[in-house]
């Protein structure tokens, strides 16, 4: 790219780059070590605040002035006590049910109940942008006062898909989408998919899913459990051969559900993206604004080399995934000219990246 911007301004973009991944390393840090340990006795040490306890766990001074503006341009004070109830209520946690947690005998599958302890910080709601702030990334945490119980399907001792308040949050808008005959890609534990057979003006769902077992036990357990289960057909077969050769104009609304996190996600958002860019009709993919910012990373992170004078030979065509698409980004943008803040704004907007998404494979 040709950057006449100031240094300074890109600058800016570049260290709120730096700033969103020192953030996210601070809340895993947290979120993997401490955030099961929380009990009332450290709520009362530290004046029944988590974000005291937080900065306990972490041995983050308070008075640290830098961590405090860096905690106030990130909100991590702003730890949300949910309601269970609205949880609770929701219409898949009051129907469907396990009878007990189920095994599968030809690998380690098993469909359990799992549970939030009480004051456990855990990620609620969808990633927002600040991008008024050289896009931040604003994360959401959320906790609950009481053990909350889930059900998770766990597969080789790692969690495959669980049906959690982030699920339930993220999936929301998506499902408000869907109508006509809608395709998913992705089983999970089928919360999409139960939750657009309750409307009425979605008229049959078809899941492609590839893991046998999965569909076994979804089909023994928790598809006799929906209200309307005529509507669900199941195909076992990999999603993108499924793409590649179907008609899919047929459906009305594609959603895709094929990863857990916007690092996993990368490669299949990018080859499903690739395959839809000519579908018609409305799609979604799970966490995509997660996945968008994770491609910022790499954008700012060509500002940075620009800055340092990195030419074409700093970005050969071999090497593993993440290097050819820092490849690709590279060549696809570098004859675009960045010159104020609105054009930077526009380069790393959502819809900018998203349509550089669907020819990057």
């Amino acid at each position: 790219m040709i950057i006449k911007a100031s240094k300074k301004l890109v600058q800016n973009y570049i260290d709120a780059k730096e700033e969103n991944i020192l953030v996210n390393n601070i809340y895993n840090d947290y979120l993997e070590n401490f955030s099961k340990e929380v009990s009332k006795i450290d709520l009362m040490k530290n004046e029944n605040s988590l974000y005291n306890v937080f900065l306990d766990k972490l041995e983050i001074d308070p008075t640290d002035y830098d961590f405090y503006n860096l905690a106030k341009r990130y909100r991590i004070d702003n730890f949300k006590l949910l309601n269970e109830e609205k949880y609770e209520n929701d219409a898949y946690f009051k129907n469907i049910h396990l009878p007990k947690n189920i095994s599968s005998s030809r690998s380690k599958l098993e469909l359990t109940y799992s549970s939030f302890s009480p004051y456990q910080l855990f990620l609620d709601s969808k990633l927002n942008i600040d991008k008024d702030d050289y896009y931040r990334e604003i994360n959401h945490f959320g906790y609950f006062k009481n053990k909350f119980n889930y059900i998770d399907l766990v597969k080789n001792n790692v969690t495959w898909m669980s049906i959690t308040p982030h699920e339930i949050n993220t999936m929301e808008t998506s499902i408000k989408k869907a109508n006509g005959n809608v395709l998913i890609l992705g089983l999970g534990l089928g919360y999409f998919p139960y939750m657009c057979s309750l409307k009425n003006n979605v008229t049959k769902i078809d899941i492609i899913e590839l893991d046998k077992e999965i569909i076994d036990v979804f089909k023994k357990v928790i598809l006799p459990q929906f209200k309307n289960k005529t509507k669900i057909s199941i195909i076992n077969q990999d999603a993108l051969m499924f793409l590649e050769n179907s008609d899919l104009e047929y459906y009305d609304f594609i959603f895709s559900d094929l990863w857990h996190n916007a690092e996993d996600g990368l490669k299949p958002y990018l080859e499903i993206k690739s395959l839809l860019k000519n579908f018609s009709k409305e799609r979604d993919y799970r966490i995509e604004e997660s996945i968008i910012a994770y491609i910022r990373r790499f954008l700012i992170g060509l500002f940075e080399e620009n800055l340092n004078g990195y030419s074409d030979s700093n970005y050969p065509e071999e090497g593993n995934f993440i290097d050819k698409i820092y490849s690709k980004l590279y060549f696809k943008t570098k004859n675009v000219t960045l010159t104020t803040k609105s054009d930077i704004d526009s380069f790393l907007s959502d819809e900018n990246i998203q349509k550089l998404a669907d020819n990057l494979l």
